[in-house]
């Protein structure tokens, strides 16, 4: 990890160099003598931009060597792992921090932050789909790095607006392929549209049954604190109003059965029906050590 990330520093900075001597050889050229800053570093204003991009590109080709090489094959790798590739980017964030003055036309430029965005979302994808068996556990993954992404960028502006917006829409976008794959199988498709008033006298015990060997596979998975919040209200509004509808609908086709048969589902079912508080309060629960 510290040799690649070692090679990618030192082909940023060869990158990152050209802004200075592209700059001074512009300024010789035309004769100007006020070319550097108050810090006492070549002012880059003068830089074109086709050279702009051109030394970007050298700085997002170094990047993408980098990311490409990290390995998947971690050891004991968990939905709450940190991809190396994260961590390389991270690396390259505090790098353009601490490095301003020769990077300040590649920052305002922002193109770099999406190729960038790009390749370590498809790199932390591939990891994902080959690492992780139980349904939403990738998506987590993928989830705690953008998030580990957000927390940790550095500078305010070392991420554009576009480029940090773009990753919220990311988590946005991986909370719905998490309750998709995790979730959603959980709720009868009578629940929606057309067939509403044809549930299955076994279906309320199905879905409890279900819901909570769910629950016990993830109520120990790791999460990001801030995205810990937003999956549970997520999953709140997604599974209670649902799990109420499916007790109304059970309750109401028990009143056309005869009294003796009333009281034998009465008594089958009585350790399986829940009000709703205790449904969220176990969601809530969810994702705790």
């Amino acid at each position: 990890m510290a040799a690649v990330v070692d090679a990618l520093r030192v082909s940023i900075i060869d990158g990152a160099r050209w802004i200075p001597s592209l700059t001074q050889h512009r300024a010789d050229s035309s004769g100007g003598e006020d070319d550097d800053d108050e810090s006492g570093h070549p002012n880059d204003q003068h830089l074109g931009s086709g050279e702009v991009v051109g030394i970007g590109n050298k700085m997002v080709i170094a990047f993408k060597g980098v990311i490409q090489r990290t390995s998947n094959d971690i050891r004991s790798i968990k939905e709450s792992t940190i991809h190396p590739a994260t961590l390389v980017l991270i690396l390259v964030l505090e790098f353009f921090s601490r490095n301003r003055d020769m990077v300040q036309s590649i920052l305002e430029s922002g193109y770099y932050n999406s190729d960038m965005v790009n390749c370590l979302i498809s790199k932390l994808n591939e990891c994902a789909e080959t690492s992780f068996q139980e349904k939403g556990q990738g998506c987590i993954f993928v989830m705690n790095n953008i998030c580990y992404v957000l927390q940790n960028k550095g500078h305010p502006e070392l991420l554009s607006p576009s480029v940090e917006s773009k990753f919220v829409s990311l988590a946005d976008e991986y909370i719905k392929r998490y309750l998709q794959e995790s979730w959603f199988p959980l709720i009868p498709s009578y629940l929606y549209g057309d067939s509403l008033k044809k549930p299955h006298g076994s279906s309320l015990h199905k879905f409890l049954e279900r819901f909570f060997s769910i629950c016990k596979i993830q109520r120990t998975w790791k999460v990001q604190t801030e995205l810990k919040k937003k999956l549970r209200e997520e999953m709140v509004t997604l599974i209670v109003p649902k799990y109420l509808l499916l007790k109304a609908l059970q309750e109401s086709r028990s009143t056309h059965f005869p009294s003796w048969l009333k009281g034998m589902c009465r008594a089958r079912s009585v350790k399986t029906v829940y009000e709703a508080e205790h449904m969220e309060e176990v969601i809530r629960n969810l994702f705790e050590r």
